[in-house]
């Protein structure tokens, strides 16, 4: 049976790339390590037009964080305020979407 995530889901970051901590030559605007354990919804897939997606055949999928990404100093360049690039196996789902 495979896995699905949806979009809408509720997600909790437990990882990022990965790991649960950074090199130590990550530069702090690049420490997205500071996210772990923050909440977020899936806003998109990488096939913006579908509701589920296949967790072994896609690897990221944009989460939305509940909290606001600049305020840690992190950087956040895309059209979705407070969002990134999420590898799936650095989530956990806490409530699945619609």
């Amino acid at each position: 049976m495979r896995k699905q995530i949806k979009i809408g889901s509720k997600v909790i970051l437990k990882s990022f790339n990965g790991t649960t901590s950074p090199d130590e030559n990550t530069h702090s605007h690049e420490n997205y390590w500071k996210l772990i354990d923050s909440i977020g919804t899936v806003v998109q897939g990488p096939d913006r037009d579908e509701s589920n997606i296949n967790l072994y055949k896609e690897k990221r999928v944009l989460v939305k964080f509940d909290l606001i990404v600049k305020s840690l100093g992190l950087e956040c360049h895309n059209n979705v305020e407070n969002s990134l690039w999420i590898n799936i196996d650095d989530l956990e789902i806490l409530k699945a979407g619609i």
